[in-house]
């Protein structure tokens, strides 16, 4: 039996909710029920509709045979476990809740009813109780990954590092092919500044998902800190040659390209995104700075131009591009640059220009 997405929270990557779907065969088991019980034509008619609703997500249907099927049965540990799944796709969480209880009282050692009901909760906003359940499911069940990943994100969402980074790591052993459990385990040690541990993890995710976008860029802000430029060069350079229309990757590979001085190909990036009509002032602005730094001052002041045009509000550009033009014995220019900057964020005054009197000499 697979994960099921089934109920999801608002996510960004990772990090939805999981609860356990019926089986594919969801009648098939039921050895707690008397065999003269399930032997009842009426009984085995139902298990069959109820089969087919399952199948055609028809959850409405679901309820009704399932309903019926109880009332014959009250023993059938499937029916409750898929009338409590029907009713908590459509909603009816409180009935939702009642049915698990009822399958966890027929079968009391299977997780499943446990990791559902921990779900229910949590969308009726009793976290304590979701807690409760997830931890019954575990204690049940210590590989049970439903259970596992959900109380590893209720510890995030409260503030708990070290409790969610346990159990995300304890994923990564018991389903090591599970790529969101690697993410999750990364972004632990990205919080606490393992900065070459994080990029292991993301690493290992981009290994079970070539060219994943939140993993790589992840690892690109990893790498940074860890300084392993020429690394996640590589892995980019890669993933664009793949996806070459991909604004997310491009900016990524042009962030690796100034960090690790690469300018011919963060200028070629530029242009790339500027062609996708994608143009970031923040590029323009970072090659204009490496091109500072290596002297190439026409180059520099044509980019900070450039990042002007693009972002008429980057003060940091008109601050550098007035540095360089004073360099030049602009001061007039310069001076102007300096003013107009100081009218987007007078709090850069202080330790960034000259005195006063000196632009006032050059006006």
């Amino acid at each position: 039996m697979g994960l099921a997405d089934g109920l999801r929270a608002p996510r960004k990557t990772s990090g939805a909710l999981k609860v356990v779907a019926p089986d594919d065969s969801p009648f098939d088991q039921g050895a707690s029920i008397a065999l003269e019980r399930r032997a009842d034509p009426l009984v085995m008619l139902e298990e069959s509709l109820a089969g087919a609703a399952l199948a055609m997500e028809d959850f409405r249907a679901v309820v009704r045979h399932c309903s019926q099927i109880v009332q014959a049965c009250p023993d059938h540990f499937e029916a409750w476990f898929n009338l409590g799944f029907a009713r908590q796709q459509i909603g009816e969480l409180e009935e939702a809740i009642f049915a698990y209880h009822q399958a966890s009282r027929i079968q009391p050692a299977d997780a499943r009813p446990w990791v559902n009901l921990g779900m229910a909760r949590l969308q009726v906003e009793d976290e304590d109780g979701a807690r409760e359940a997830f931890q019954t499911a575990v204690r049940l069940d210590p590989d049970q990954t439903q259970a596992l990943w959900n109380l590893a994100l209720i510890h995030k969402a409260n503030g708990l590092p070290a409790e969610s980074e346990k159990l995300f790591r304890r994923l990564t052993k018991t389903t090591p092919d599970w790529v969101e459990a690697w993410f999750e385990a990364g972004m632990c040690r990205l919080r606490r500044q393992d900065w070459q541990g994080a990029a292991e993890d993301f690493e290992r995710c981009l290994t079970l998902r070539p060219h994943w976008e939140p993993a790589l860029v992840e690892l690109s802000g990893a790498s940074l800190p860890a300084g392993d430029h020429e690394e996640v060069k590589t892995l980019l350079m890669s993933a664009w040659e793949e996806n070459p229309s991909n604004v997310t990757i491009l900016h990524l590979l042009a962030s690796a390209a100034v960090e690790s001085g690469d300018l011919p190909l963060g200028l070629l990036l530029r242009k790339k995104l500027g062609e996708l009509k994608q143009p970031s002032a923040e590029l323009t602005f970072n090659l204009a700075s490496v091109c500072g730094e290596r002297g190439r001052i026409d180059d520099a002041i044509r980019l900070y131009c450039e990042a002007l045009r693009e972002n008429p509000r980057l003060a940091a550009s008109l601050i550098n591009l007035g540095h360089l033009l004073a360099r030049q014995g602009k001061q007039t220019e310069a001076a102007e640059c300096w003013r107009r900057a100081l009218a987007l964020d007078p709090a850069l005054a202080s330790g960034y220009f000259e005195p006063e009197e000196k632009w006032s000499q050059a006006s």
